[in-house]
C-alpha cells in the first residue's frame, strides 16, 4: 500500500473522531441533567438522543469508510457538509450573538470563534478529500 492509500484510511478515522466531541456533549448532558441552549432552542432529552444518532452514524460512516472505498466519498461529502454547518452556526453567532448555554455554562465568543477554526478546517478538508475521491469508489477493501 502506497503512502497515498494508507493516507485515506487515516483520514476517516481522524474524521470519526472529530464527531466524538458533540455526540459526548449531549451524552454528557443527559446524564447529568444540565442545559444545552441555542439561541431560543433548548435541548430536551429526545433533541440529544436524535443527534447521538445523527452522530453515530457519521462515526459510524467514517469507520466503514476506513476500508470501504465505495462510501467515501458520500461519507466525506456528508462529514464536510455538517462541519460546514455547526461552523456557520458560531459565524453566525460572532456576527449577532445569541445565547449559547453548554452544561449550564455560557459558552464564550473565544470559544465559538475556536469551534469556526476547528469546523471549518474539517469541513474543507471533508471537501477537498470528497472531490478528490468522486466517482473513485468500488467495492474493494483498503482501495
Amino acid at each position: 500500500m502506497n503512502k497515498k492509500n494508507l493516507m485515506i484510511p487515516i483520514f476517516f478515522g481522524f474524521i470519526a473522531c472529530s464527531w466524538m466531541p458533540h455526540w459526548s456533549c449531549h451524552y454528557y448532558r443527559l446524564e447529568t441533567h444540565s442545559s444545552f441552549i441555542v439561541g431560543n432552542f433548548n435541548f430536551s432529552n429526545f433533541d440529544s438522543w436524535i443527534f447521538m444518532m445523527i452522530y453515530s452514524l457519521l462515526i459510524g460512516m467514517n469507520l466503514v469508510s476506513i476500508s470501504y472505498a465505495n462510501v467515501r466519498y458520500y461519507t466525506a461529502l456528508s462529514s464536510g457538509i455538517l462541519h460546514f454547518v455547526l461552523a456557520i452556526i458560531h459565524i453566525i453567532r460572532i456576527f449577532k450573538p445569541f445565547t449559547f448555554v453548554v452544561f449550564g455554562f455560557d459558552w464564550s465568543m473565544g470559544s465559538s470563534l475556536r469551534e469556526i477554526i476547528v469546523l471549518f478546517f474539517l469541513g474543507a478538508l471533508c471537501f477537498i478529500v470528497s472531490t478528490t475521491l468522486k466517482g473513485k469508489g468500488d467495492k474493494n477493501i483498503m482501495q
